[in-house]
């Protein structure tokens, strides 16, 4: 693990494509949770799947994509990292949708 600048420790953060693989993979989250509220688990699933082919990201599978699912349906997005919501908000910020947002 390593020290970052305000004294916590955790995983590197991510740069690169890597980097913004966990932007698009975030993005996709924040769709999906804004317009899932009330929809079955499953139903989710398959949207945040769409999503994430959209996007041509690969997210993980199992316990994890059940996890963003749940939420999602109960209208909360789930955070894959600060570093993935930072690059988010950045790219909002920035007016940018990212290179394959269902947005743009």
């Amino acid at each position: 693990m390593e020290h970052h600048e305000n004294g916590q420790r955790g995983a590197r953060p991510r740069t690169g494509s890597e980097g913004s693989q966990v932007a698009d993979m975030q993005s996709a989250i924040f769709a999906v949770a804004a317009r899932s509220k009330g929809r079955e688990v499953e139903d989710v699933k398959r949207m945040l799947q769409e999503e994430f082919d959209h996007r041509q990201v690969t997210p993980q599978a199992g316990p994890w994509l059940d996890a963003v699912a749940t939420s999602a349906a109960i209208g909360k997005p789930y955070i894959i990292s600060n570093e993935a919501l930072w690059a988010t908000e950045a790219r909002q910020d920035a007016g940018e949708r990212g290179p394959h947002s269902s947005d743009a």
